[in-house]
């Protein structure tokens, strides 16, 4: 009875003991040269960039793009023991979620050459679309990119060259957020790129103003011409963009040696004036 119950147990003890051999046989060996191509992916020369070289800047400073390098590609836990210029754990580019420390960049590609040991990082700055101005007793102004997300402090201004806009509705936004709720987006971007054509055609406009989201409408005052007789206000809706019909409308009546107070696209496809 003892030897048939403890034999089972004996078995399994002398198939583990083989089997603890046979991983040390293989194992042990796998591990060694694992560790020494770690080894050698950490320390040598060979994955070692002699220069960093970073391109496109004008917005953002070479310092500061430094900076989010140096933060970003050792930001994982599993590169701590690599060195900053080993290129083997340089990302292609970095994720939206990253350049939120750096607003101003749209974009950062990195091209690694082993053969010349170099890094290249472009850099791809947001566009000075316009310039976004919340209004209260301490106006704060941002430009934003074509896309309506602020990146960056501006100073309030005026004129045909820029396109600003005044918010007088009361937000509180930001660097790092868009100009308005993502359901308005789309129609006041439009206004903005039919704004940034007739500013080219010679329709000077002298204010772009949103006094309260509820009404959901901009409001355009125009400079006053020659053709105009004075300044004309324009209504738009942010319920609906605007596109090159709208645009085709406003150029023939502005255009049309008449005197007008008011030119009105609040209604789709239509076009009121008086």
């Amino acid at each position: 009875m003892r030897k048939d119950t403890y034999l089972p147990e004996i078995e399994r003890e002398h198939e583990n003991r083989r089997l603890l051999i046979r991983f040390g046989v293989i194992g042990f060996p796998l591990f060694v040269i694992l560790m020494l191509a770690l080894r050698v992916a950490i320390s040598s020369p060979l994955f070692f960039a002699k220069e960093i070289i970073i391109r496109g800047t004008s917005q953002v400073t070479e310092s500061d793009v430094q900076t989010f390098l140096l933060s970003r590609v050792l930001a994982k836990w599993w590169v701590k023991p690599f060195n900053f210029h080993n290129m083997l754990i340089w990302p292609d580019t970095f994720s939206e979620s990253d350049l939120r420390f750096l607003p101003a960049v749209k974009q950062i590609t990195v091209t690694k050459n082993y053969s010349e040991r170099t890094i290249t990082v472009d850099v791809t700055e947001r566009t000075l679309y316009g310039i976004w101005c919340y209004e209260g007793d301490t106006p704060r102004c941002f430009w934003f990119d074509e896309t309506g997300f602020m990146f960056k402090r501006a100073f309030a201004s005026s004129g045909n060259l820029i396109l600003v806009a005044d918010d007088y509705s009361g937000g509180s936004g930001g660097i790092g957020g868009m100009v308005l709720p993502g359901r308005f987006l789309p129609a006041a971007m439009s206004v903005f790129s039919l704004l940034d054509k007739a500013g080219k055609a010679g329709i000077g406009i002298r204010e772009i103003r949103l006094d309260s989201l509820d009404k959901q409408e901009i409001e355009v005052d125009t400079v006053a011409s020659n053709k105009t007789g004075g300044g004309t206000k324009i209504y738009f809706s942010l319920r609906f963009p605007v596109g090159d019909d709208e645009f085709l409308a406003l150029k023939s009546v502005l255009n049309s040696n008449k005197t007008f107070q008011y030119i009105d696209f609040t209604v789709q496809h239509r076009v009121y004036y008086k």
